[in-house]
């Protein structure tokens, strides 16, 4: 069996080896599963109707953001091969929550929400998590931001176009790095007020300045470069971290790292 989503043209014209039997998904009504008025408009998560052969029905999940509904999607059409019914995996899937450091939503104690997106610093990812927060509702929205793979301009442009979607999005704009530069450019040039754009060239800073920033109700897309361990950023507004290397060779997250040694700056819970 093949599972193809020919929302994907390219994927849409592959053809299956004879025997193979082919199943279509994708936003079409005529294809074999379709997902349709879709919508992830935060605080709101993503859902949408789905409809397959000769049955259908509403999905509500955890996650945050409509490009989810690719990998949602397929996953109801293998269940349902699998046995299940419609009603259960509609119904498993309510309790999916969003994969840690891939726009997970996360609070603090001054009652912001950070939606953690620094598993991943590509340009396409980028794309789409600038396009939760427009979309999102919230108080303010603020950016903080370390850094993009995977473009094919050079740093100094695509650094400055990362600036002017800031300045089109967000309240507030926090750079870090040595390329933040073109990024304030960029925000500048775009209109951004000098005062709601900030560039810092370590994490501790920008840190320290974020936490004494942060407002309840705010919503902070925070991203960066696996290697710049941007995660040190949210944990900081929860306690104190005394690991702040510019650079780090692990590739686990900052959260379960014995070398982080957080401490609590006040005893806290926070809602899962």
């Amino acid at each position: 069996m093949a599972l193809l989503n020919c929302d994907n043209p390219c994927i849409a014209a592959h053809r299956p080896p004879e025997g193979v039997r082919t199943i279509r998904y994708g936003s079409d009504e005529s294809f074999d599963w379709c997902a349709c008025n879709v919508s992830s408009k935060w605080p709101k998560r993503l859902s949408f109707q789905v409809s397959g052969p000769s049955e259908g029905g509403v999905v509500n999940t955890r996650l945050v953001g409509k490009h989810w509904v690719s990998s949602v999607l397929p996953a109801i059409a293998i269940a349902r091969e699998a046995g299940l019914s419609l009603e259960q995996a509609i119904a498993a899937l309510a309790n999916l929550e969003s994969m840690n450091q891939r726009l997970s939503p996360a609070t603090t104690p001054q009652g912001a929400t950070f939606l953690r997106d620094e598993f991943n610093a590509s340009a396409d990812t980028l794309k789409v998590a600038l396009e939760v927060l427009t979309e999102a509702e919230a108080e303010r929205k603020i950016i903080v931001l370390s850094g993009m793979s995977d473009s094919t301009q050079n740093n100094a442009r695509r650094f400055r176009g990362v600036g002017q979607s800031a300045a089109e999005i967000a309240d507030l704009a926090i750079f870090v790095g040595d390329q933040s530069k073109y990024e304030v450019k960029g925000a500048l040039h775009a209109g951004m007020d000098p005062e709601r754009v900030r560039a810092f060239y370590d994490l501790e800073s920008a840190s320290e300045y974020l936490r004494a920033e942060l407002r309840d109700r705010d919503l902070v897309l925070l991203r960066g470069l696996l290697h710049d361990h941007m995660s040190r950023a949210y944990l900081a507004m929860l306690g104190e971290v005394t690991c702040w290397l510019p650079t780090c060779p692990k590739k686990i997250a900052c959260d379960v790292c014995p070398e982080l040694k957080a401490k609590p700056l006040v005893q806290i819970n926070i809602p899962v």
